[in-house]
């Protein structure tokens, strides 16, 4: 995660990578926007990338869900 003074960091050291994270994670929404929106938003999507991703594969593999490795006596 990238918080908003991570991608202060990046805008003014390093903006080659800023303006790869901004390409992957501003949506085009935002692209005539301010900056310090710019940065709220990109941090924000960044956020719900993760834990979007942890919210699928708990929705997908339920952890009281039976697996078939276990029932065979295979460690896993």
């Amino acid at each position: 995660m990238l918080s908003h003074s991570g991608l202060k960091y990046y805008k003014k050291n390093h903006y080659h990578i800023f303006k790869e994270i901004e390409r992957k994670y501003l949506s085009t929404i935002w692209i005539n926007s301010d900056e310090q929106t710019k940065i709220r938003e990109i941090a924000h999507n960044i956020r719900n990338s993760c834990s979007n991703q942890k919210i699928k594969q708990e929705r997908l593999y339920i952890p009281t869900q039976s697996n078939l490795l276990t029932q065979f006596g295979i460690a896993i």
